[in-house]
């Protein structure tokens, strides 16, 4: 079975203020493709013998300012990434 870990880094400094809604959007945006890539990728089970199939996937997003902030997700299934609000 292959794997991928996808790490999304944000930067959250007070200098990203201006770009706040475009910074959100284009992480909503690319939570979108992971959950579509994932569900067409997903790890498949033979019914016989087990075996597993096909692409397993792990996100994680780590933000930071001054420094790196403890990770907001780690290794979660794409199924539970949610998309950002503004208020995030």
């Amino acid at each position: 079975m292959k794997r991928t870990e996808i790490i999304i880094i944000l930067d959250s400094s007070g200098s990203m203020e201006s770009i706040k809604d475009k910074t959100v959007s284009s992480f909503n945006e690319q939570v979108q493709v992971i959950h579509d890539a994932s569900e067409e990728d997903g790890v498949k089970k033979c019914g016989t013998c087990g075996h597993e199939s096909g692409m397993s996937t792990k996100v994680s997003l780590v933000t930071f300012a001054t420094q790196v902030h403890e990770p907001t997700l780690w290794r979660e299934d794409p199924s539970s990434v949610e998309e950002l609000q503004l208020k995030d």
